[in-house]
């Protein structure tokens, strides 16, 4: 192993230190005190859902001499259903082999998701397996049925204005937003890759396996707009820049590369009733130089209804929520 790499390690292992302390605190809210004009939670203590959900990983190729190159998994829609306590959520959603696309292959996938939307943390979990992907060409369906991609990694942020803004409100459905507002946004993240049984496509495009180990800072903005009582439009976008190692061709190589995190929701939150539509879309640069970009996107598109209620006897185990134990300012 070279000097270089040897240095690229032990900063490695110091921003790895920081970032684990940033995703550790991002699980601990730090609760100010909520502006009651801005947000107000539900009478109801618990919820149910049922959603729809489409999820997607996809590889994104940029060459020189080719735009657009993307290698799809052929995952069918989800079905699923949910339960909601406090700030937590567990939810379970099932695709039926039936509704896959019969000529774009077969795809198994490993798709884990947790995302935590406290009052001012957010924290993002990826456990993503996936191995068969499909590539149309003018029309045509080239299949990949070795191709295995897996993406592993957290993502974390700190709400600044987190007593006026409330990412729940948005994407968890487990408050309310009355007026509108926004919060700039600051966190940390980490991310491992992995693609095997890469096909080649020209030339700049080989077929070597490759990983990647990265992480780095990132930060934006988000803003809820709610233009009528009960209805609103919510997003937020994020950039980061992350620092790592890659392995390709057999040699290990430190790379810096870019990250883009985008998040829009919109619905009605009713007093006792919630419909939703939501997109997550991460982009996740593996790859990035004047000529040649790959990138990793995992996403989310959903629509979710939610049914509030009160239950007639407590059950004890509810009374938790899944986080760290919490501390006020």
């Amino acid at each position: 192993m070279t000097t270089k790499i040897k240095k690229v390690i032990v900063e490695l292992r110091g921003w790895c230190s920081m970032v684990v302390l940033a995703f550790c605190c991002g699980s601990v809210d730090m609760y100010s005190q909520v502006d009651s004009t801005y947000i107000k939670p539900f009478h109801f203590q618990y919820s149910a859902r049922a959603f729809v959900a489409k999820n997607t990983f996809s590889l994104n190729i940029d060459t020189e001499n080719r735009k657009g190159i993307t290698f799809e998994p052929n995952n069918p829609v989800l079905l699923g259903l949910g339960f909601s306590w406090k700030n937590s959520s567990l939810n379970f959603g099932y695709g039926f082999s039936s509704m896959r696309e019969k000529d774009k292959g077969k795809t198994k996938t490993l798709d884990f998701q947790y995302h935590h939307y406290g009052e001012q943390w957010i924290l993002d979990l990826y456990v993503l397996n996936n191995k068969g992907f499909y590539r149309e060409d003018k029309d045509v369906v080239h299949l990949y049925p070795d191709l295995r991609i897996s993406l592993f990694g957290a993502f974390s942020q700190y709400v600044f204005s987190g007593n006026k803004f409330s990412f729940g409100a948005a994407f968890d459905q487990n408050k309310r937003q009355l007026r509108s507002a926004g919060s700039w946004l600051l966190g940390g993240n980490v991310f491992y890759t992995s693609i095997k049984g890469q096909p080649a496509v020209d030339d700049a495009f080989y077929g070597d396996d490759k990983w990647n180990m990265q992480l780095g800072p990132n930060g934006g903005y988000a803003y809820s707009w709610v233009f009528a009582p009960n209805f609103y439009l919510a997003g937020s976008f994020s950039m980061g820049v992350n620092v790592g190692i890659e392995k390709e061709k057999d040699q290990r190589k430190f790379s810096v590369n870019p990250l883009l995190f985008g998040r829009v929701s919109a619905g009605y939150n009713g007093p006792d009733w919630t419909v939703n539509i939501s997109a997550l879309n991460n982009k996740v640069y593996v790859k990035y130089g004047d000529d040649y970009q790959r990138s990793l996107d995992p996403s989310q598109y959903k629509v979710t209804f939610v049914k509030r209620f009160d239950l007639k006897k407590e059950i004890s185990f509810l009374k938790r929520d899944l986080r760290f134990p919490s501390f006020k300012n």
